[in-house]
């Protein structure tokens, strides 16, 4: 895009990269040129996270953000460094036993950077226990998904937090949480 502004001066406003060219021209007739490689900035990173993260206890979570606009390489640092696989990948794998906030600084090409921050929350992981009474078993506490087992073999369609036993074997519950944490007791 060009502009002129008098006899002597003319603007342009370049928006991709490239090499141009200005020629001159005199009154004369007589030309000059003179070419440059003109590199335009793209806007600044902007970092987002893609989602929080919930993990279970003795477990893992992958870390994963978006990082728009800048211009590549991109070099990456995460902190606290405690639990992280690599403190320099875009998307570092978090073991960690307690509900712990990363910060990630993103640097571009250019020196710009931006930052943004994830929260690995670790679930907790209620006690389950079970309770006698009769032929009934109840699960406690209340409020999660159960899934009955008979030795060792899922009972199907029983997921309430109580289960009448009809014959005798070695029965045990499983539950989750939120987060999908099994919890166990037999």
């Amino acid at each position: 895009h060009f502009r002129r502004l008098d006899d002597r001066l003319v603007v342009c406003i370049l928006r991709a990269d490239g090499v141009y060219t200005a020629e001159i021209r005199t009154r004369a007739g007589c030309i000059a040129t003179s070419s440059l490689t003109i590199v335009v900035a793209p806007p600044p990173p902007r970092v987002t996270l893609i989602d929080s993260s919930r993990a279970c206890p003795d477990s893992c979570v992958i870390l994963h953000i978006t990082v728009d606009g800048g211009r590549r390489p991109f070099t990456y640092i995460w902190m606290p460094a405690v639990g992280l696989s690599s403190i320099t990948d875009s998307t570092p794998v978090a073991c960690t036993d307690s509900t712990t906030t990363y910060v990630v600084l993103v640097d571009d090409a250019l020196g710009r950077a931006d930052s943004a921050r994830v929260t690995v929350r670790i679930d907790t992981v209620p006690h389950l226990s079970l309770e006698e009474a009769g032929d009934t078993l109840v699960a406690h506490p209340d409020g999660l998904v159960y899934h009955w087992y008979k030795n060792d073999i899922l009972l199907p369609g029983v997921s309430s937090r109580r289960l009448v036993a009809t014959d005798s074997g070695m029965y045990r519950v499983e539950a989750r949480t939120s987060a999908g944490c099994p919890v166990t007791a037999a």
